[in-house]
């Protein structure tokens, strides 16, 4: 119809009964019943997967959200693999911006 499409994808991860990171994915972004994922196996020989989501006030949790009052973004999520060839990856990314401890300068301040 040339209508403008999303360019999200549903997607989930997880470790299969033979230790393979498996990503899973939908055709459709929406929870139609009768839509079933694809899966795919990214990383094999897996000994640890676990993603965490922190908030703004540094508090973990392995679901989002964390309340049905107010959707809020995490502030950050860590992802940690291991396996017996790399050892533990484990990365931090941040996904909101902030607040600055300090504010930073106006313009012209400082000036004389």
């Amino acid at each position: 119809a040339g209508l403008p499409r999303s360019n999200l994808q549903r997607v989930a991860y997880s470790l299969d009964g033979e230790s393979n990171l498996v990503r899973h994915f939908w055709l459709l972004l929406d929870r139609a019943e009768d839509s079933a994922p694809i899966e795919q196996v990214i990383l094999a020989d897996v000994q640890d997967f676990r993603i965490t989501l922190f908030d703004t006030q540094g508090e973990q949790t392995d679901s989002w959200p964390v309340s049905t009052d107010a959707v809020v973004l995490p502030a950050a999520v860590e992802i940690v693999i291991a396996t017996a060839a790399t050892g533990e990856i484990r990365r931090l990314i941040p996904l909101v911006n902030m607040p600055m401890a300090t504010s930073p300068p106006t313009v012209g301040e400082g000036e004389s």
